[in-house]
């Protein structure tokens, strides 16, 4: 009896110390809408986004207003900024998936989903950092529901949609 009590205890020990080891995070959109682009815009190729053009800017975005609603219209920009707590390391990759409406293409390929994975800074435990999408193509200018969804571990932990219309151009 002894001897099953000793590896009851062996078990509880190392079965205890790593679920005390297991990352908990949390994470918070907290801000979402309409965006400008700040400083100068440039952009690179990549085939996984809509417009095969992946944007960047010299001096990052601005948020404007907070809305889900977004008018659909040439150089609107829409997007979120989100925190992510509980952080351990340096880094952390996160994938990110992205679905919007079908958008044909300049090389007549039809688009409606993107992923991607993209590493993040962690600082003190925190991940600080946005999200967003530049409509900067007449073929992207399609009407519908676009949504944004982060995964830490398969584990969905950032989700938000866009509703883009014409019906929102008054805005």
């Amino acid at each position: 009896m002894n001897k099953y009590f000793y590896l009851f205890i062996v078990f509880l020990i190392t079965g205890c110390s790593s679920l005390s080891t297991k990352e908990t995070i949390k994470a918070e959109i907290y801000q979402y809408g309409l965006y400008e682009t700040v400083g100068i815009y440039f952009t690179e190729d990549n085939k996984a986004v809509p417009s095969g053009k992946f944007g960047k800017s010299t001096g990052g975005v601005k948020f404007l207003r907070q809305t889900d609603q977004i008018p659909l219209i040439f150089g609107v920009r829409f997007g979120y900024d989100f925190r992510i707590y509980g952080l351990t390391g340096k880094t952390v990759k996160l994938r990110c998936v992205v679905t919007h409406p079908p958008i044909t293409r300049q090389d007549g390929e039809i688009s409606t989903v993107y992923e991607y994975e993209k590493e993040f800074d962690v600082v003190e435990g925190v991940v600080d950092d946005g999200a967003d999408y530049y409509i900067n193509h007449d073929y992207e200018l399609v009407p519908g529901k676009w949504t944004r969804t982060y995964y830490y571990q398969d584990q969905k932990i950032l989700h938000k949609e866009f509703h883009v219309s014409s019906e929102y151009n008054q805005l």
